[in-house]
């Protein structure tokens, strides 16, 4: 699945750069950055000290002042932001051992490859480089891997 944020809140994330702003305007960013932590989940950890710095006032036109913690989590945002394509593919949150999963493959030029994944296996031989036949192995296993139910966690 791939997901990615419209060039408009893309560019009011980009904007916000000063050393102060009221607190409207900062939680108005939180909300981007927020919608935007669900494209990207890595930014997470760039959040925190803005949203203390927007609770550090009472009303929403009081001015917040943005210390050097929070510009430096607004430049990571902003750098990671000119150099981000916009999009980003989620992979499976749960990472699986080959130990839990069953799933082995091997190959040696002298012998051949072979696979095991989940009580099904192959095997077989050519006279092919160890790199090549490696390669060549993995897509048996994975046209096993596919066919199956794999139980989650």
């Amino acid at each position: 699945m791939k997901a990615s944020l419209p060039s408009d809140k893309l560019q009011r994330i980009r904007d916000i750069t000063k050393s102060y702003c009221e607190q409207q305007q900062l939680l108005s960013l939180l909300g981007h950055l927020n919608f935007a932590m669900h494209v990207i989940p890595q930014g997470r950890s760039f959040i925190s000290r803005l949203l203390d710095a927007a609770s550090a006032v009472d009303k929403l036109h009081d001015c917040v002042f943005l210390d050097e913690g929070c510009r430096s989590d607004l430049r990571f945002w902003s750098l990671l932001l000119a150099h981000w394509n916009g999009v980003t593919v989620f992979y499976d949150d749960l990472v699986r051992s080959s130990d839990s999963m069953r799933f082995f493959t091997d190959a040696a030029q002298s012998v051949g490859s072979g696979g095991f994944f989940q009580g099904e296996w192959f095997a077989g031989s050519w006279p092919l480089s160890i790199s090549t036949s490696s390669k060549f192995s993995l897509n048996p296993a994975y046209h096993l891997y596919h066919t199956r139910d794999i139980p989650s966690g």
